[in-house]
């Protein structure tokens, strides 16, 4: 993460247990909310008494999110440095309805992309304005379905604005969210 999360209220219980294998972690709606979003989560996480990578399966559903404040729960350690901070100014403001999170499998191993596991981040945004670069004009109004899979970017934009001309359903998106990104846009326009 880019900083330390900030937590509001936090709600719920913790259950832990020691197992011959290491510390077994578990919760089930546990509620931890922000100035940013508001979640609900549930996980089973299992640390190893080896050393070995913790196992994480957890979802986290959450809602009445700010898009401005996106980067701030990005997995920054996966992408590129450029990748990163082009995300860290792309989401200028935007009301994120609501979404979920998905981690299954050895923390290790993520991003998954030649490793068994999933991570998905699923999301619908209103009203966004998006700054996808120098010298090109925002996105504005922009209704979109955003999800980051695994190690990938796909943004389908339903409706917006660029340059007062209006957009059709449209695509952005990024296959690799490694060192060497490239934001791949087909928009379409009336």
């Amino acid at each position: 993460f880019k900083e330390r999360l900030q937590v509001r209220d936090l709600r719920g219980n913790v259950f832990w247990k020691i197992t011959a294998t290491g510390l077994e972690l578990s919760f089930d709606d546990l509620v931890a909310d922000n100035e940013h979003v508001e979640t609900v989560s549930r996980a089973v996480i299992i640390i190893p008494d080896a050393d070995d990578s913790p196992f994480i399966d957890m979802s986290v559903n959450f809602k009445n999110g700010q898009a401005r404040f996106a980067p701030l729960y990005l997995p920054r350690g996966i992408m590129g440095k450029e990748t990163v901070n082009w995300l860290d100014k792309a989401f200028v403001q935007g009301s994120v309805p609501a979404g979920k999170m998905i981690f299954h499998g050895r923390s290790a191993d993520f991003p998954f992309t030649d490793k068994p596991g999933t991570f998905l981040v699923d999301f619908d945004v209103k009203d966004m304005q998006l700054d996808y670069g120098k010298s090109w004009p925002q996105l504005q109004e922009v209704d979109a379905s955003v999800r980051f899979s695994d190690n990938s970017l796909v943004v389908n934009i339903h409706q917006g604005n660029v340059m007062q001309v209006t957009l059709q359903p449209s695509l952005l998106k990024i296959d690799s969210l490694g060192k060497q990104s490239v934001l791949d846009m087909d928009l379409s326009y009336t």
